[in-house]
């Protein structure tokens, strides 16, 4: 029987040391503010030269940082979200 994607991810996970476990958290969490970006941006129809110009971000670093290449800075963050007219929400989890 074929396994689903979440099986499978759910079986590799379980098998990953403490140090690629980490690794492999810090990326979901690069993934979702990188998401959450990116969605903004597009919600407000804005290209990323445009969210640059009102955040005062340059525009590669809105790219890398929606690419999931960069984790923004709160100071970066903060610009992004005033551009962005958004605001954070934080939940920890264990």
């Amino acid at each position: 029987m074929t396994k689903t994607w979440n099986e499978y991810s759910n079986t590799r996970i379980a098998k990953m040391s403490r140090k690629d476990l980490e690794f492999h958290n810090l990326l979901r969490q690069q993934y979702q503010i990188a998401s959450q970006v990116l969605g903004a941006r597009k919600q407000r129809n804005l290209t990323q030269l445009q969210l640059a110009q009102l955040s005062g971000v340059q525009q590669a670093d809105i790219s890398r940082i929606e690419n999931g290449h960069s984790f923004p800075t709160t100071e970066t963050l903060a610009k992004l979200l005033q551009a962005l007219q958004a605001r954070v929400k934080i939940e920890l989890v264990s």
